[in-house]
């Protein structure tokens, strides 16, 4: 009987502690909550028959999950990433709004200036604004969060941006290209990226009509189990029409330009890049 309920405690302070260590690592993945901070207003000018300025913020924030330095640091970079860098000191709500009140201000100026001046069609008062961002992947320690921003403002076509921001969720911080690359102004580096670029049917014929024949890693990025993906927006790489383009590397692609200690202190395990990738390159959106 003694036996038995030893084995029996054995067995539960094992299943306990494999608990304890699916737990701890899921600390990073499940536990970090979000909550959606939502603004949305429409202005309009003196003369409202020439049309509206519509703006909506709809934006995730960390509320628990993290230590509370790294939920503020996370927050402020939000904050910075996809509304406005220089309200990072404000709650969000409050950065929303004073973000929301400098586009308005700068709509309702450009209203009255070209109502005064006679020279108007239907469309051109009718301006938009719009941020969708929440978290898209965790891979090891690092948080990828990504925001989708468009605005018109009465021209041909609109203006959109596919943001990407990576954080370790250790501290709260975002990773730049410096945390992963080596030196992320290789020629070498460069020179991949440009050969893989030129290959992709979505890209410039010529490259050089972008100011520069060769293409630089981009500070829109993805870290991924598989590997690095770099975003290019419209027009640097490639037309309006061929939207944001994204050039993929695995991380075997990539050996000599990694820094040394990025998978042991990012805690990435690198998939095999013979076996099929995930959709690493799908975008969320709201």
């Amino acid at each position: 009987m003694k036996k038995t309920i030893i084995l029996l405690a054995v067995s539960i302070t094992a299943i306990l502690a494999t608990g304890c260590r699916n737990s701890n690592k899921g600390f990073l993945i499940d536990s970090v909550k979000w909550e959606t901070v939502t603004y949305e207003d429409n202005v309009m000018p003196s003369d409202t028959s020439y049309g509206t300025m519509s703006i909506r913020f709809d934006v995730d924030f960390p509320v628990s999950g993290l230590s509370k330095n790294s939920m503020a640091l996370l927050t402020s970079e939000i904050i910075a990433f996809c509304i406005d860098e220089t309200l990072t000191d404000m709650e969000p709500d409050r950065a929303m709004n004073v973000a929301a009140d400098s586009l308005k201000k700068d709509y309702l100026e450009t209203a009255e200036d070209m109502i005064a001046s006679g020279v108007l069609h239907e469309n051109m008062l009718r301006w938009s604004y719009e941020v969708n961002a929440s978290q898209l992947r965790v891979t090891g320690n690092i948080l990828t969060y990504f925001a989708y921003i468009s605005s018109y403002s009465g021209g041909a076509h609109g203006i959109y941006s596919d943001l990407y921001l990576n954080v370790d969720l250790k501290t709260g911080q975002a990773l730049s290209l410096s945390n992963i690359f080596v030196d992320p102004s290789s020629e070498k580096l460069s020179s991949i990226i440009t050969a893989k670029a030129v290959k992709d049917e979505r890209t410039f014929d010529d490259l050089s009509i972008t100011g520069n024949a060769k293409v630089a890693p981009s500070s829109q990025f993805e870290i991924t189990n598989d590997g690095v993906i770099f975003y290019y927006e419209p027009y640097q790489i490639g037309s309006y029409a061929a939207g944001v383009i994204d050039i993929k590397f695995n991380y075997d692609e990539l050996k000599g330009f990694i820094n040394p200690d990025f998978f042991e202190k990012y805690n990435i395990i690198a998939a095999d890049p013979n076996s099929t990738p995930d959709a690493v390159s799908s975008s969320f959106v709201k």
